[in-house]
């Protein structure tokens, strides 16, 4: 009488990866439900590390993970709410697999609730407009690999690793257009200059394109075509553009004369959603014709505490 036994392939434990090669959440959102799968096997219990690496995304300040690893356990006695009225598995080799948070077992049973697996990030919300922040998910050191028994004995499995590492990118929700003004109340330019350079500044946000329009007005005592040449237009702030400059060309000649003064006007703004801070500004033309020169106060306005001496 012939004699023999039959053979077969049995599966490994398979691997575990970041299910997605990238990540994006809203600061706003509280936290983030990080998907991982099993693949290629399902031999037993698989868990791994998990963790989040400081980046421009800082934990703490952005975001909080101090769970324990997720896992992978077997359909042996499955304790959670299933799919199917017989969840269990007769043998304890039965792992669970596809992603950590519905997770299968061998005989296509879905279960729900399994918290062994679940990975949330938590998010932390502020009112600072500060860009987006990103760092880094990672996988590492598959463990529970070879907490597999055989008659007994503990067999080493050999968990691998998928995809380990991706990106993760925190959106800010706090995108503030800015606000449009002058750099300062007075501009100086000495006549001789050939122009005069007018900084215009963009704070408390810079997101986005805004524009706003610039022009000089009357009530100087400079005299437009003589002492300098009158200019408008828009200045157009793109995202994180945060100052712009025009130029007034200033008119030299060789008479003396007192400094002169032009009135420079922000109006708009015209698109993006900015609002205007500063708005008006005093340019003042220094005549460069007095024999000797001129002496003048450095600043306008000057400041000290009454115990300063």
């Amino acid at each position: 009488m012939w004699r023999g036994c039959w053979g077969g392939s049995t599966p490994g434990p398979g691997n575990v990866s970041l299910a997605q090669s990238s990540y994006t959440a809203n600061e706003n959102q509280s936290f983030i439900s990080v998907l991982l799968e099993r693949s290629n096997g399902n031999l037993g219990f698989l868990g791994v590390n998990f963790e989040v690496e400081d980046g421009l995304a800082r934990s703490g300040v952005d975001y909080q993970y101090n769970a324990v690893p997720p896992i992978y356990l077997t359909s042996w006695q499955a304790p959670w709410p299933a799919s199917e009225p017989i969840s269990t598995s007769r043998m304890m080799s039965d792992g669970l697999f596809g992603n950590n948070f519905v997770p299968v077992s061998v005989y296509g049973t879905r279960y729900f609730e399994y918290r062994e697996g679940w990975v949330n990030v938590s998010l932390f919300d502020d009112n600072v407009s500060q860009g987006d922040r990103n760092t880094t998910f990672r996988l590492a050191n598959p463990t529970f690999a070879d907490v597999f028994f055989l008659g007994g004995e503990n067999i080493p499995l050999g968990g691998a690793l998928g995809r380990s590492q991706v990106p993760f990118n925190i959106v800010d929700d706090d995108r503030r257009p800015g606000v449009l003004g002058f750099a300062s109340t007075n501009f100086v330019v000495v006549e001789s200059a050939g122009q005069a350079v007018i900084t215009v500044i963009r704070t408390n946000g810079s997101f986005g394109t805004v524009s706003c329009r610039y022009e000089v007005v009357s009530g100087g005592t400079a005299t437009a075509n003589v002492d300098y040449q009158p200019r408008s237009g828009t200045l157009t702030f793109q995202n994180g553009v945060t100052n712009l400059t025009f130029t007034i060309p200033i008119l030299n000649d060789s008479q003396v004369e007192p400094d002169e003064t032009v009135f420079l006007r922000l109006t708009g703004p015209l698109a993006g959603g900015a609002t205007l801070g500063l708005t008006n500004a005093l340019l003042t033309i220094i005549d460069n014709d007095t024999p000797g020169g001129k002496l003048n106060f450095s600043q306008p306005v000057f400041g000290a505490m009454e115990g300063a001496g």
